[in-house]
Order: structure tokens, then sequence, then C-alpha cells
């Protein structure tokens, strides 16, 4: 059952991959031109929101994904548990720079499941609900997010810090589970990483937000973001 379980893991794992990175590249054009990263959105969406494409890889895969990832974990703290109960002694912890990576990964990955799921009830899910489609919401309506609530910067900032490193180094581990070689990097080298991940994730926000460069707000997104508060 593990064994299954851990291929389930990986392979949803690598196809949420695709739509995270998609999705978090065309926030980061922001950078360069807000204009283009919201018409990036735009198009990005006319694939996403096609029914079947959102129910696998939009929503089943991230489901699965952190399904699977939980019940392997209690699988292994089971195991553990009961090695420690024969043995007649608490298990000792092995710790390791690339351990500790793997931990703190894993640690991640509930940060990113936090911003995923909450950021597609708010753009996609409300949306749907009290006005039957979700078209006109778009990164305009997050930029007024931005600039109006304050402590939403430190919140975005930390889940897409460590939500884009969990599954930046996710992908690595799926790859290479499924036998596709990848390059061998340090635990040292991914620090640097993940350095250079809020460093960009600093920076798209500035973008978005309005910061870089003034974004202009149309009324009725305005209106239509006080309706959905």
């Amino acid at each position: 059952m593990e064994g299954n379980l851990r291929i389930v893991q990986n392979a949803s794992g690598l196809v949420s991959t695709s739509f995270i990175l998609g999705h978090t590249f065309g926030h980061a054009l922001s950078i360069l031109d807000f204009e283009l990263s919201n018409k990036a959105l735009k198009l990005f969406r006319k694939v996403y929101q096609q029914p079947v494409v959102e129910f696998t890889v939009v929503l089943s895969s991230i489901v699965v994904h952190v399904g699977s990832g939980i019940a392997l974990n209690w699988i292994r703290r089971s195991r553990k548990t009961k090695r420690a109960s024969a043995d007649g002694k608490e298990a000792a912890t092995v710790t390791s720079p690339e351990l500790e990576l793997l931990y703190n990964q894993r640690r991640s990955g509930y940060l990113l499941s936090f911003l995923y799921f909450g950021h597609m009830f708010m753009s996609r899910g409300k949306p749907l609900i009290e006005f039957s489609n979700s078209e006109s919401v778009d990164l305009t309506m997050i930029t007024h997010g931005l600039q109006t609530k304050k402590p939403s910067w430190v919140v975005l900032f930390l889940l897409t810090t460590a939500g884009v490193n969990h599954t930046l180094l996710g992908a690595t581990y799926s790859l290479k589970f499924f036998g596709i070689k990848v390059p061998k990097i340090s635990p040292a080298t991914w620090k640097k990483v993940q350095l250079g991940v809020a460093v960009l994730t600093g920076l798209t926000l500035a973008g978005v937000g309005g910061v870089l460069r003034p974004v202009n707000i149309p009324a009725d997104k305005l209106a239509l973001y006080e309706q959905m508060h």
C-alpha cells in the first residue's frame, strides 16, 4: 500500500506543479509589466478553467497529493511508534542536512495547501457562488486588497515563498522517484534557491501591489471587490 501511495503522491505532485509554477510565473510578470501579467492571467485561465483541466489538474491533483501525503505521514509515524514499542525505548531522531531539508519541504506543504485552497476559494469559488462566474476577477482586485489590507503583504509573502519552495524541491524528489535524472543540489545550494524565491516573491508582490509602478484599478473592479468582501 505504501508503495502505491508514493506513486500517487509523486504523480499528483508533478501534475499540480505544472499549474502552480505556470500560475506563479504569470504573476511574476508583474515585475516587468503589470498589464502583461494581467493579460497572461486571463489567457492562462482559458486553459486551466476548462472543466476537465480544472477538475483534474487544478483541483483533484492537489487534493490527491495532500491526501496521500497525510496517509504516508500516518504510516511512517505508526511504523516508528511500533518499532519504538518493540525495542522498549524511544526511537532516536536521526538528522542530517538532507533530512532537515526534506522535513522542511513537507512542513511547507501545509502552508502551500492553505494558500492554494484559500486563493482558489476567493478567486474562483466565491465569485461563482455569488455571481455565477469568476471572469471579472483579475489582478487589479489583488492590487486593491494589498493596498487596503496591509497585513496581507506579510501573509502572502510567507505563504507564497514557502509554497514555491515546496513545489520546486518536491518536483526534484518526484522526478527522481520516477527515475528521471535531476542534477544533485546540496542543502546549502537550496538555501540560496530559497533566498532567491523569497526575493522574487517580494518583487512580485511589489509589482502586483502597485509599488514598482502605479496600477490603475477600474471603478467596476473596486465595486466588485467591495461586493465580495
